[in-house]
């Protein structure tokens, strides 16, 4: 891993998070993608692609009118029940233009978020062997550009964005060989919020198996 920063500012880090502290994830499209209403459907114009949605509901409008304007709970814009599978559809056919945040239970916003850098970006969040020790790859670089830390990988598909202080305490424990269990143990923050840390990271493929 190599670290490279912009700035010799470091951000200020608020105290380790209580006891059950919450995560939950949050959707939202990049700043290039537009969204435009053709017939009875929705055109959707990414980087490297365009999608046409035919016969979109008004809740997957709605859902992707508000992901422009950034990160938001899918539970916010629809219930469960008939809505939700058309707009995870909708949803599964953007892949590759849709950011996924890390949100947490309180006002600062976003914990990180992993934006695609590529076509066949797919991104989920990836639970890991508790017992398995992984590291970050070694072409793993996590820069300062000036408005926050960018974690990058030429072999990954995404990028992440590190909004927070406390996804960089967890990449701290990350240098070496370790097991995720002593990961969870040994970072400042509440297990459930180092875990789902964890598994953007993971998801992101900026960690390995140590073999």
């Amino acid at each position: 891993m190599t670290v490279v920063s912009a700035s010799s500012a470091s951000p200020d880090s608020p105290g380790p998070f209580g006891p059950g502290r919450e995560t939950f994830p949050l959707w939202s499209l990049p700043t290039h993608v537009r969204v435009a209403e053709q017939g009875d459907g929705l055109l959707v114009q990414g980087r490297w692609s365009t999608v046409r949605l035919a016969r979109t509901t008004p809740e997957v409008t709605e859902a992707l009118r508000r992901m422009q304007l950034g990160p938001v709970l899918l539970e916010n814009v629809v219930a469960a029940g008939a809505a939700e599978p058309a707009l995870r559809r909708a949803l599964a056919r953007l892949r590759a233009m849709v950011v996924h945040s890390l949100g947490q239970d309180d006002l600062r916003g976003p914990l990180l978020s992993v934006a695609p850098v590529h076509r066949a970006a797919r991104f989920s969040a990836r639970q890991l062997p508790q017992d398995q020790p992984v590291r970050l790859g070694s072409s793993v670089v996590i820069r300062n550009n000036g408005r926050g830390f960018v974690m990058s990988s030429p072999s990954a598909r995404h990028r992440m964005l590190l909004h927070l202080p406390e996804p960089l305490w967890v990449l701290s424990l990350l240098g070496g060989p370790t097991p995720p269990s002593r990961l969870l143990a040994e970072a400042p923050l509440s297990p459930p919020v180092t875990a789902a840390i964890l598994s953007y990271v993971a998801g992101a493929g900026m960690v390995v198996p140590e073999r």
